[in-house]
């Protein structure tokens, strides 16, 4: 559980009277939902969004996803559930501050340029994440990005903030892109390629 996430009490009353005492997985993804700017998006971020937020801790650990940031959780899949009828958690990812949600991203980007993936059988790897890692470090990322959240996933019916999330994370996109090609470039010049 993230700093910025909120959890609902109907959330932990299924957990308290269902959930804790079921032995059939070790990880459980639970749905959230994104809010921007005090807007929860219904559509751009591309639902359903599941995160391993319930997981036995003797029997999984967290290391880090595709991009080197964020998590993911070593078990086998007959081990992982989820939980689509659960209530989604609300995720307050952006607190307003474009300049320093920026800065963030560059580091993220660079983190995940730098980040040799482990590639085990058993890491937890949502379709999400496998298409972005397809598309990762490609000129063609930022511009299919915007086109899933905005055209794809309909983030037009969230609003400006639905074009305003599109065009971040296009962007951002666009800054692994640029720091790849930088590092190859100087990698050129250092006489390593």
């Amino acid at each position: 559980m993230d700093a910025d996430e909120r959890y609902s009490p109907e959330f932990f009353h299924l957990f308290e009277n269902s959930l804790a005492s079921r032995s059939d997985f070790d990880v459980g993804m639970l749905p959230s939902l994104l809010v921007f700017k005090g807007k929860v998006l219904l559509h751009a971020p591309g639902y359903p969004i599941y995160h391993p937020r319930l997981v036995r801790t003797s029997a999984a650990r967290f290391k880090p996803n595709h991009e080197g940031h964020g998590e993911a959780a070593d078990v086998p899949p007959n081990r992982i559930a989820y939980f689509p009828d659960a209530p989604p958690y609300l995720h307050y990812f952006y607190e307003g501050d474009i300049e320093r949600w920026l800065h963030k991203h560059v580091s993220l980007g660079k983190a995940g340029t730098l980040h040799a993936l482990d590639r085990s059988e058993n890491a937890l790897a949502t379709a999400r994440g496998r298409l972005s890692r397809w598309v990762s470090g490609s000129f063609w990322a930022g511009p299919l990005r915007f086109l899933y959240h905005y055209v794809l996933k309909a983030g037009f019916l969230d609003g400006r903030a639905g074009l305003e999330y599109s065009l971040m994370y296009g962007w951002y996109e666009y800054t692994k892109w640029l720091l790849k090609v930088c590092q190859s470039g100087q990698a050129q010049e250092d006489g390593e390629w």
